[in-house]
């Protein structure tokens, strides 16, 4: 029994204080002004709580609020405020924990300084912004990828383009606000792809806000997608040609041979610089790839080329490793940046991607008659139906086959 109660006394002794800290996030509102966020440190661990639900100018932040404007005394006497009262709320809420977690004891916090009694004070635009700090804490986690964090962040500054200016509070979000939000964003010039998919941002925060207990009801309910047309945009044969044809040195060179490898195998960016000689299989001795899509995780298998596997050789000179990448890495931006130089020196009038590689190898695969089963075992497609979208662009063939209706005699 001694031991134990020293024990105990000797964790006693050990609590620190939690630290409450302030800083700014990175986004501006209209205003110029950002919002103010709150994270705590207690023995070293940092963990942010979310945001003060006040914003500052950043000329008057320095770690905190300075100088004796009107804003930052009151903004000084606000964060003071946040700051006694989550230390108390630790205070009462350490002593009864027998494992410590501070992950636990922001669930606390917002439990009982951001309950549901406060949703009716929460704006839509806040909302967001905690979402997407839930987003960069889920990236640093490695529960989503940082392409996809990013991503993320760049459609919600699309959205808080239009919220800032046309603010509601939670209980005021309905189907109406989100058909006028889609015509604004429609307004900025954007695509009615890149809307939908703004649109369901705001479907993942209502969930998240639903999570939180700041609103009960999903108010997106019959909101529905806007109505497109996919196009796909692929080279021909000849542009292909003419592409190739382009003499490159250095990394142009080397960008020229990685497109001209996708098209021969329908590899996308993001699995052609994962390619290593581990997914290389040799069966009858045919050289054939194997690896997963990174996008949706279905086996691609491809028996390779002649021409591929002379650039593959190439790549793969001196990779001691098999799981070492076969392909030097290139940055999205750049990749593309060197493949609209080749593409100008074509004489193509063409705005070119890495994907278009993958819509080219689909393209000419299946105008030159190779069975859409094949196609769809090459480039991992999970339904046919995706695979049957190239033969659907083939007009060249459409013409062949009606042709032979000249032999009718009427």
């Amino acid at each position: 029994m001694k031991n134990v109660q020293l024990n105990v006394n000797t964790m006693t002794m050990k609590k620190k204080e939690l630290k409450v800290s302030f800083y700014l996030r990175s986004n501006y509102s209209k205003s110029g002004k950002s919002p103010v966020m709150i994270r705590v440190n207690y023995d070293g661990e940092v963990l942010p709580l979310g945001s003060a639900g006040i914003s500052a100018t950043p000329s008057k932040w320095k770690g905190g609020f300075v100088g004796r404007s009107e804003e930052a005394v009151k903004g000084r006497m606000i964060c003071d405020d946040i700051k006694k009262s989550i230390q108390a709320l630790f205070e009462e809420w350490y002593p009864r924990q027998t494992m410590f977690c501070l992950k636990n004891f922001r669930e606390h916090y917002k439990a009982k300084l951001c309950d549901s009694s406060k949703s009716s004070s929460k704006n839509f635009s806040e909302v967001i912004s905690s979402w997407m700090e839930f987003q960069e804490e889920r990236r640093e986690a490695g529960v989503i990828r940082s392409n996809t964090c990013r991503t993320r962040r760049s459609l919600v500054k699309i959205i808080l383009r239009y919220v800032e200016e046309n603010d509601v509070k939670l209980e005021y979000l309905d189907k109406e606000y989100v058909n006028r939000l889609e015509i604004g964003l429609l307004r900025l010039n954007l695509t009615a792809n890149t809307v939908n998919t703004c649109v369901n941002i705001l479907r993942s925060v209502c969930n998240y806000a639903i999570e939180q207990k700041w609103m009960t009801m999903y108010p997106l309910k019959g909101v529905q997608r806007l109505k497109t047309t996919a196009v796909i945009r692929y080279l021909t044969i000849e542009e292909l040609r003419a592409l190739l044809a382009v003499r490159a040195k250095g990394k142009t060179k080397v960008v020229k041979d990685i497109f001209e490898f996708m098209t021969l195998t329908s590899l996308a960016y993001s699995d052609v610089f994962r390619l290593s000689p581990a997914h290389l299989h040799k069966d009858n001795n045919q050289i054939t790839i194997r690896i997963r899509r990174q996008k949706t995780s279905v086996e691609c298998v491809i028996p390779l080329l002649q021409r591929a596997s002379e650039i593959l050789d190439k790549y793969r000179k001196n990779k001691e490793d098999d799981r070492e990448e076969i392909f030097p890495y290139f940055k999205l931006m750049e990749f593309n940046t060197r493949l609209n130089i080749l593409a100008k020196e074509a004489g193509l009038n063409k705005k070119l991607t890495s994907h278009m590689a993958r819509h080219t190898f689909g393209s000419i695969a299946v105008s030159n008659g190779v069975h859409l089963k094949a196609v769809q075992k090459c480039m991992g497609h999970k339904s046919i139906t995706t695979t049957e979208r190239y033969s659907s662009m083939q007009t060249s063939a459409l013409q062949q086959e009606i042709n032979k209706l000249e032999v009718i005699q009427l």
